[in-house]
Formats: structure tokens, sequence, C-alpha cells
């Protein structure tokens, strides 16, 4: 697909790319009203970056319009649609919709009681959780501009040795990609219908990396969370495997991209 092909209109940023001052060009796509929009993300360090953030946001959300079926934007939830999470051990704030919230308190009870189970639990795992619920549209806003500064920085060598550079064409698709990949913008996420759960675990590891100081196989205690770095490790944890036999039982899906993030089938 043409990432400049867009029948609505045309947005475009003016940037330095390289030693070349050049007019980076995206379809503003068309959104609903009070939709996030791309002019509404936060300016980054220099123009040239933000032109660019904002070409990858509006070509990432024309490909989800773009869909079979299309996939309808997605407002906050009203007042008494998100109520918070119940079980024991979930930190505060975090909420869920109130028809998946009982559900999803049940199994993760479940998966409180089977770690302290001493023929099923694990001594190596030091805590399970929930990182994110619930977002609000602004959240999730701030979340995917997050996510796109971490890939900008992985992307970094690849991009520089692209043709073009840094924030050239080559550039610009490497990082769509990694984004279609890795964040859902604002409106398209189930976070916003308060049906999804990023989960949090830490636990032992042996043997889990290498020390580029010492040479050495590190083993340790090793945080989890929404990272797409800790993949790997995701795949090993006691948390993930249990997900993955039990989950579904309670009507939870794993995301395919993310070990960490589970949503309830409804």
């Amino acid at each position: 697909m043409d990432p400049n092909a867009d029948p609505s209109g045309i947005e475009k940023h003016t940037a330095t790319a390289g030693e070349a001052k050049k007019t980076l060009v995206a379809g503003e796509p068309a959104l609903p009203p009070k939709a996030i929009t791309a002019d509404q993300l936060p300016a980054q360090a220099d123009a040239a970056t933000t032109g660019f953030m904002r070409r990858v946001f509006n070509a990432q959300i024309r490909l989800k319009l773009a869909s079979k079926p299309p996939k309808p934007y997605l407002f906050d939830l009203a007042d008494g649609e998100h109520v918070p999470i119940t079980a024991p051990g979930i930190k505060p704030g975090l909420e869920l919709h109130p028809k998946i919230e009982p559900i999803f308190s049940k199994m993760f009870i479940a998966i409180t009681a089977d770690l302290h189970d001493p023929q099923k639990g694990r001594t190596d795992v030091h805590s399970i959780g929930v990182a994110s619920a619930y977002r609000t549209l602004n959240q999730d806003k701030h979340a995917w501009v997050e996510a796109f500064k971490t890939h900008m920085d992985a992307s970094k060598e690849e991009r520089e040795a692209s043709k073009g550079g840094l924030l050239g064409e080559a550039a610009f698709h490497i990082m769509l990609d990694r984004m279609i990949d890795k964040k859902a913008p604002p409106g398209f996420s189930n976070h916003t219908r308060g049906i999804a759960v990023d989960f949090s675990t830490s636990q032992y590891f042996a043997n889990y990396a290498l020390d580029k100081k010492t040479g050495q196989m590190k083993s340790g205690i090793v945080m989890l969370g929404a990272s797409s770095a800790q993949k790997p490790l995701w795949r090993k944890s006691w948390l993930y495997k249990w997900l993955l036999a039990n989950a579904k039982n309670h009507g939870f899906k794993p995301y395919w991209k993310e070990e960490w993030h589970w949503d309830h089938a409804e």
C-alpha cells in the first residue's frame, strides 16, 4: 500500500532529513470528531523527528481504517463502564469493563493460588501483577509516543544504514513496520475497551543474558513488563506458561505479538 495515498487530503510536515531539507508527506486519515490526531502528538527534539513521527502515526491509522473489516475507532468508556480491579495483589488505580472485571479477578486469584501451592508453585517466582488495564485515549496516546521513542532508539543503526538515512523513505517503512507490530495507535486498542490486561512478573532466571563487561552469563531476578526486549524471557516465565495452559478456561486469549498482553474473548 502506498503510504502517501489517501483520498481525504494531504498533511505535510517540513523537516530536515539528513543534510537535505525536504517535506515529509502523509495523508491525513479520515477520523471521527474528537479522535486523537497526529497534530496532538507532542513535539519531539526537532521538527524533522516530529514530522517523521506524525507521518508514521498517520500511516498506521490509515492501515487500521483500511483493514477488512474496518477497525472501529474506540473512544473512552463512559462513567460506570470501567471499574477498579478487586483481586488482591493488584496495584490501585487499575480498571476493567464491569463485565470483565469479576472474570479477570477470579482468574488472578487462581494464578495466585497456584503460585503458592507447594505442588504447583515455583519458589523462583517473586511476584505477579498487572502493569496496565483500561486506558483512556490520552493514556494510550502517551503509550504510543513512548513506544515510538523506544523503537526509534532501537532502530537507529538500521535506519542510519538505510537509503536516505535516519529519517528517509526506507527509515519510514522500518519504523512503520515496527509500530504496526508493537503498538496500536490510540483508538484501536482493546485497552480502551476495558477488556485487555498487560501482566508483569518478576522471576529468577539462570544464565539469561551475556554480561558484556565480564563476558560471563548473568543470573538473577528479572522484572518482566511490557517490553519487546523481554519476549524470550516472557516465554520462559512461569506466569506465561500458566496463562497458556489456563487462561482460556476464564475466557482470556493471548495477543500473539505480546506475551504479556491478554484479551478477554467476550
